[in-house]
Parts: structure tokens; sequence; C-alpha cells
């Protein structure tokens, strides 16, 4: 198995060179722009990490939730990692890995309300600024 190391948060000389470093070492480098690479099949991320500043829309069309986040923002900014410009792909699929009577049940009817809340508050400033 091809071990890799996420280089997220470092850029420049700096990020250059700790990923050259895991690169002689043999681990396929993903770096915060991923490379467009294909050579990665699954990448395991967490929406705090991902879910600002890396570009994985090169890299895949498919998002596999197996644990939510509280946060509406993290994790409509994670999603938008891979639907937005750049994304090859025709269709982008989000699918969740959820249990019935769990945790993470509630958790996707909570985002889910914070989403209906969100767009209609977002309506009404519109129509009161008359966007």
């Amino acid at each position: 198995m091809q071990k890799a190391v996420i280089i997220t948060g470092v850029s420049g000389d700096i990020g250059s060179a700790i990923a050259k470093a895991f690169d002689e070492e043999g681990y396929i480098v993903i770096g915060t722009y991923f490379k467009g690479t294909s050579e990665i099949p699954v990448a395991l991320i967490h929406p705090a990490g991902a879910g600002h500043g890396v570009n994985i829309q090169a890299g895949g069309s498919t998002l596999v939730w197996f644990g939510l986040t509280f946060s509406l923002e993290l994790y409509q900014q994670t999603v938008a990692r891979l639907h937005r410009q750049g994304q090859k792909a025709d269709t982008v699929v989000v699918q969740h890995i959820i249990t019935e009577g769990t945790i993470d049940e509630r958790i996707l009817r909570v985002l889910q309300e914070k989403d209906k809340t969100q767009s209609a508050l977002i309506e009404a400033v519109k129509a009161d600024l008359k966007i």
C-alpha cells in the first residue's frame, strides 16, 4: 500500500521543502492543491482541516460523509471543495453513511434545518434590499 501525506496551511519554500522530504521517503504528497492528481483513490479528510484553502476538485468527484459536523459552514465549505470551478466530472456525488438511531441522524436533520433557516434569512435580506 502506498503511503500518503496531506500538507495544508504551508506554502512557498517551506511547503516545497516539506513536500520534497516526504516525496523522497516514498510518500504520495497531497499538497494544498492536490496537484490535480488522480493517483489517490481515497482521501480521508476532516472538515475542520479541509473545509478551507484546499482544492480537491481535480482529484475526485465523490464525497462520503462517515461522521458529520454540527457546523453548517464547515459542512458547506467541505462540499464546496469538490463542487466548484475546475471540477472535471459532470456530477459531484455527496453521500452520507448514517446509521438509524445515531447522533449522525440528528446532526443531518439539524444541518438541513440550519440550511433552510439560513436560506430564508438570505432571501429576506435580498427582498428587503431589493436585490
